[in-house]
């Protein structure tokens, strides 16, 4: 009765946050802070299954098995799944048993085409069409579950912005868009500076014209490190980059990712709620040493200039955060939840997500393995791709709920 009583709630509670979206805040002065302090239905209430439903790809034979540079991966309303394998310029189809059917795309300008180095992310925009982003030609391709391309966007130059980029699609079928503030160039410094940029969110109107910035954020900080006349601009260790996704309620969820808080925006760029949940924090000092090692020096171990280099940015006096950041990734599934996956050190085996409510309350926690790449996360499933085995492989694993 009282698990009843809690779902009979929770769903009165969803209903409500959807509903009452546009009234949590009437005089929009001030956002609704939702804190938790555990997940109400338990650590790994959530887990997923030991063995994958389904899996697909080869390292040889046929050049459709064969994946490189994968942004997305999708499952249509067919029951088809869709990749983009922008290694090759191409949305390859699958049917729901991973049987190849077809491909599309190939790289150049014209419509169907992708451009060099093109992202070529998937991003739903109703139940039967899906947008990808062609950022290396500036522009949005709107196809259909079939594959068949329906529009082309260009994506018009933003005043005092760098190029913009598509990020993502609101519920309203407006477009969220991502730029540098400013040039974005790296500009130079003296050796040892703090450079400091920041990135704009903007809005897209259904139609493709231009609404407003909705949102902007500081962007991950660099450090000028010159070392024997080659100058780079590598990040400050243990910073976090900031993270941005639309949800289900026609919002835009933002977090600077230095701790567990996400920041919801509505399209008007009005910050309507703070949702807050208490992460266990690992403070930098107790890692420091072991992460140097395996994170920067071992992987360049047979680059000698590169390690040097990378020994010579180590040294200086950085502004390194006391605490590793508290998430790396904002993800929104069918149903609307918000997963967040804590930050990875190089020798976890797993990856935990936290897992919150389209309103931001804290529900649960989900392991994952950490060589899996989650593109996608349906009500029962979780889809994406692994490089285990040298080579990268779809994989379509269970979502279990046990509460």
């Amino acid at each position: 009765m009282k698990l009843l009583y809690f779902f009979l709630f929770f769903g009165f509670l969803l209903t409500a946050c959807k509903n009452g979206d546009n009234n949590t805040n009437p005089d929009h002065s001030t956002a609704k802070i939702v804190e938790s302090s555990s997940p109400s239905l338990g650590d790994n209430a959530w887990s997923v299954a030991s063995e994958p439903e389904l899996i697909f790809g080869s390292e040889e034979g046929d050049k459709n098995f064969q994946f490189y540079r994968v942004y997305s991966v999708k499952q249509l309303s067919n029951g088809n799944i869709v990749v983009s394998n922008s290694g090759t310029h191409e949305l390859r189809f699958f049917d729901s048993n991973g049987n190849f059917i077809k491909s599309t795309g190939q790289n150049g300008r014209g419509p169907g085409d992708f451009g060099d180095f093109s992202s070529m992310r998937l991003h739903k925009f109703n139940d039967d069409s899906y947008l990808v982003n062609d950022n290396a030609n500036n522009r949005g391709q709107l196809f259909n579950s079939n594959g068949e391309l329906v529009s082309v966007h260009t994506i018009e130059k933003i005043n005092n912005a760098g190029n913009p980029n598509i990020t993502d699609v609101y519920t309203d079928k407006s477009i969220l868009l991502v730029s540098s503030v400013g040039s974005g160039a790296l500009r130079p410094g003296n050796p040892g500076e703090i450079i400091q940029n920041e990135f704009g969110y903007h809005r897209l109107l259904p139609d493709w014209t231009y609404d407003k910035m909705v949102y902007r954020i500081a962007a991950r900080p660099r450090v000028v490190n010159e070392f024997r006349g080659t100058t780079n601009f590598p990040y400050i260790p243990l910073t976090a980059d900031p993270l941005y996704i639309t949800d289900a309620i026609n919002g835009a969820l933002f977090s600077a990712a230095s701790e567990p808080s996400i920041t919801r925006v509505d399209t008007a760029g009005i910050i309507t709620h703070m949702y807050k949940w208490n992460l266990p924090r690992t403070k930098t000092d107790s890692i420091w040493d072991r992460y140097k090692q395996e994170y920067y020096l071992e992987p360049l171990s047979s680059t000698p200039d590169r390690k040097a280099q990378y020994e010579h940015m180590l040294s200086q006096d950085l502004p390194i955060p006391d605490y590793i950041p508290a998430i790396s990734e904002l993800k929104t599934d069918s149903e609307g939840n918000i997963w967040a996956k804590r930050f990875v050190l190089p020798w976890d085996e797993t990856e935990v997500w936290d897992i919150l409510s389209s309103c931001g309350e804290w529900l649960t926690t989900v392991d994952v393995p950490q060589s899996y790449t989650i593109t996608e996360i349906g009500s029962d499933y979780l889809l994406g791709y692994t490089e285990r085995n040298g080579f990268i492989e779809i994989v379509k694993i269970p979502l279990i709920k046990n509460a």
